[in-house]
């Protein structure tokens, strides 16, 4: 009876791991299939793609990144934009989660707990369901066809996010920590800036990450709020080149290849910390 209960744990564990295994690898091809048509219809000319849609290029195509290039007459300008967009958006937003996020874990004050859950519970909120009001506020501030409205919307959509993740690290460390660093005699942003900050580094990552990735890809609310050609970012514009390369896919491939390589080596220069920082808030006991 003993063996027989062994037996069916043994088929059933092997049973979960080729179930397991079969998820992720599908999962994987589900990812891997559309960024291969991406790079290599970009290399494709024309005739290629329309006779060879899904195989390798018979020739490489280099030209189509030049037309890219080319082809874009703001190109430059929308990526200059989307570089500021995400940097400033980042850091604007990464200043604000740290700072609530330690007030939310170790300072006592009245509504601590309503006002944490009240700003986690926006990330239910998509931003769809914000953008008349928002235009409407950002048109009283004469700030439409600026970069500076898309900035102030992008900080308050990735705080909710950022304060849960960072929040929920921040719970992790040891409480002694922090009080032998008072009884040393640091200050509340001594300890911030030379304990917390050090040691929360995968959490930080992840979500500097996680913000860029949002940041560079969004495209409703850049629409929306950057009309002008010379505002638009990446995503943006890159409405209008599709438009125009309509009939010359490669191109518009290679324009979105583009796109990719800043955000893609982002990732892969924060993968080690990433997986660490998203799973750190679930090893609280």
């Amino acid at each position: 009876m003993k063996h027989s209960r062994e037996y069916k744990y043994k088929v059933s564990r092997a049973l979960y791991r080729v179930l397991n295994h079969t998820v992720l690898i599908l999962l994987s091809i589900s990812a891997i299939i559309p960024l291969y048509f991406l790079i290599s219809t970009s290399f494709k000319s024309r005739e290629d793609f329309f006779f060879n849609k899904f195989g390798v290029p018979e020739d490489f195509y280099f030209s189509n990144y030049l037309e890219a290039f080319r082809g874009g007459d703001n190109f430059f300008r929308w990526l200059l934009n989307s570089t500021l967009v995400t940097l400033i958006a980042g850091l604007l937003a990464l200043l604000c989660i740290v700072l609530a996020s330690y007030a939310f874990v170790y300072f006592r004050f009245k509504g601590r707990n309503f006002l944490f859950n009240l700003t986690v519970s926006l990330m239910v909120f998509p931003p769809v369901v914000i953008i008349i009001p928002l235009f409407v506020f950002m048109q009283k501030l004469n700030l439409t066809n600026n970069i500076i409205s898309v900035i102030i919307i992008y900080v308050g959509l990735m705080l909710p996010v950022g304060i849960y993740l960072i929040s929920s690290f921040f719970s992790t460390i040891p409480r002694e920590i922090l009080e032998s660093a008072f009884i040393d005699g640091c200050d509340v942003f001594k300890v911030l800036l030379k304990i917390l900050l050090p040691i929360s580094k995968p959490a930080i990552v992840t979500v500097v990450v996680v913000n860029a990735l949002f940041t560079w890809n969004e495209l409703l609310i850049a629409l929306v709020f950057l009309n002008s050609n010379e505002s638009r970012t990446l995503m943006a514009g890159l409405m209008s080149f599709k438009a125009r390369y309509n009939t010359n896919l490669p191109i518009t491939m290679a324009g979105l290849t583009i796109i990719s390589i800043p955000i893609i080596a982002l990732y892969f220069f924060g993968s080690k910390y990433f997986i660490k920082g998203l799973t750190s808030g679930s090893l609280k006991g």
